[in-house]
């Protein structure tokens, strides 16, 4: 599995990342309703722009699904005027839309599809305070990961991944040659990416083997100071 540094500025539309390089789905587009975002970290200088929004004008925007069978798709509807989305799994060319997760602050998907045709579908959700009414709430106050498995045509019980309260980005999910899936995230205390990391920050991988999630595993310790 390859892990990717997510200590960039975040340019790229909620959900609408495209091939293999999962980064975060935030995006300087301009929403209706912007967050009011806490202070600055120091080193970060956003020279008065809003440091995160959401695309509140695509209708739906394609998340990467990693080995999926043909025609499989795994999509962000859009739900609110806000930027609120629904995580929408396609099983096949004209078939009806599965509701992986209902509308909500929900940020980048992927997903990952096994050769017996098991799957495991996980994705971002802002779990903090609205940062106004119909406003997304800011990464900072509360950012988790949940997935769902997906087995004979049937979703499973949402899964709380995060390996505890800190802020925790996705990254990637993969299928594992000898069965199952990984999910590796960065654990980011501070839920800004920039700035001094605390002591547990760094790349996690955990395993899915089915049944449930192995405890994390720190595979990149962030550098601390």
């Amino acid at each position: 599995m390859r892990h990717h540094a997510f200590a960039l500025l975040l340019t790229t539309a909620l959900l609408g990342c495209t091939g293999d390089e999962p980064v975060s789905q935030a995006s300087p587009v301009g929403s209706a309703l912007p967050p009011r975002q806490p202070a600055l970290p120091e080193g970060l200088d956003t020279g008065g722009a809003v440091f995160v929004s959401l695309d509140t004008t695509t209708s739906d925007l394609p998340a990467p699904l990693h080995g999926a069978p043909p025609g499989y798709l795994l999509i962000g509807h859009l739900s609110s005027p806000g930027g609120e989305r629904e995580i929408l799994l396609v099983p096949g060319v004209g078939a009806t839309a599965v509701t992986v997760a209902p509308g909500g602050w929900n940020l980048f998907a992927v997903g990952a599809f096994a050769a017996d045709g098991r799957g495991l579908l996980c994705w971002n959700i802002l779990v903090g305070p609205e940062s106004a009414p119909g406003a997304m709430p800011h990464p900072s106050t509360g950012l988790a990961i949940t997935c769902r498995r997906w087995a004979v045509g049937v979703l499973g019980p949402v899964l709380n991944a995060s390996g505890d309260a800190a802020p925790s980005w996705l990254q990637d999910v993969v299928a594992r040659s000898q069965g199952g899936f990984e999910l590796a995230y960065y654990r980011d205390q501070s839920g800004w990416l920039f700035g001094t990391p605390e002591a547990g920050d760094g790349v996690y991988l955990r395993v899915d083997n089915g049944v449930s999630l192995t405890p994390p595993q720190l595979l990149e310790p962030a550098q601390l100071p």
